[in-house]
């Protein structure tokens, strides 16, 4: 199987497995090494899914410790660029995750 068959192959796996369109693309790179060292496509992606996962669990935790840190701060109106900035990254990862 060529690579661009098995990259096919890979992707429609993987979207249909909960990694987004973007995730998939970033990780092309991994992808590449798979198909070098003949791993199967399912099994590459599954592999790539349970990184996926890991990479937004550690993000979100992330997100949720830096929104914590500016509620239980100073006077949210101190930190009201830092709070605003924070809200719209947590907005951008839910779209990104939930499209």
């Amino acid at each position: 199987m060529s690579f661009d068959e098995w990259i096919e192959k890979a992707k429609e796996i993987a979207l249909k497995n909960d990694v987004t369109e973007k995730e998939f693309n970033d990780g092309l790179g991994y992808f590449q090494d798979c198909y070098e060292y003949g791993d199967s496509a399912f099994s590459a992606c599954m592999e790539f899914r349970d990184l996926v996962i890991e990479q937004r669990c550690k993000k979100s935790i992330a997100l949720l410790r830096d929104l914590y840190d500016l509620q239980n701060g100073s006077p949210l109106a101190t930190v009201e660029k830092e709070w605003s900035k924070t809200m719209q990254e947590i907005t951008d990862f839910f779209n990104e995750i939930e499209n």
